[in-house]
């Protein structure tokens, strides 16, 4: 069995970044998504609350995106993840 190890970065298209960074790449996949199906932003425009029941204690939650998506909007999620941006941009 192999030890566990404390995690210091993830590998994002072919490149290590530091962890992080993950909650960031999250968010530009949601955005990515979201914008690709502007039937389900429309839909997700009925509701007023967003709730994931599998949430538990993880960092990161779709419903978390979402609702900052619909509530907040879509440049609030690009400003979160810019500094990604800027580093897929730089390498």
């Amino acid at each position: 069995m192999q030890k566990a190890r404390n995690l210091h970065t993830c590998e994002l298209n072919g490149r290590q970044y530091e962890l992080r960074l993950l909650s960031q790449w999250y968010k530009m996949l949601w955005v990515n998504y979201l914008d690709n199906n502007p039937e389900l932003v429309e839909y997700a425009k009925q509701f007023d609350e967003f709730n994931d029941i599998f949430k538990g204690k993880s960092l990161n939650c779709q419903a978390d995106v979402v609702r900052q998506y619909i509530k907040v909007g879509r440049q609030s999620l690009v400003d979160d993840y810019q500094e990604l941006m800027d580093l897929f941009k730089s390498k």
